[in-house]
């Protein structure tokens, strides 16, 4: 069982000590496929954005087996790649400013947010359930 309460006083007293590089890898650990799900939704939607590239890609993708149809295999690869380059940018751009909107309130928000925490731990444990 993890002691919630001194957690959140380590956190909160030395956030940067090496005892508290656990919580900051499983923090990070589930935030990756996040990130992956973000990314797949971004070139998803830019996919759908484009309706008429898709019906070509649609058309095209089935015939580019024959020969002589090298140009038309390099427009598609094109167009995908530039799919995923724009998904990831827009991800990218996403993330960077949930970043800074978060570090602009984390100064703020951080020791309300831990004493919060501890009082939810606190009431949790009074019924047994921590």
């Amino acid at each position: 069982m993890i002691d919630l309460p001194r957690l959140f006083h380590r956190l909160a007293a030395t956030p940067g000590a090496a005892a508290n590089s656990w919580v900051y890898l499983t923090l990070f650990s589930t935030m990756l496929p996040s990130v992956l799900n973000c990314l797949i939704g971004a070139v998803s939607l830019i996919s759908w954005s484009l309706p008429s590239l898709r019906r070509w890609m649609l058309e095209v993708i089935p015939t580019l087996d024959q020969p002589g149809l090298g140009r038309t295999r390099n427009l598609v690869l094109l167009a995908f790649g530039a799919q995923v380059f724009f998904g990831t940018l827009l991800t990218g751009g996403a993330l960077l400013g949930f970043v800074q909107g978060a570090e602009a309130i984390a100064p703020f928000a951080l020791s309300d947010l831990l004493a919060g925490a501890e009082v939810w731990v606190r009431a949790l444990s009074a019924t047994g359930h921590v």
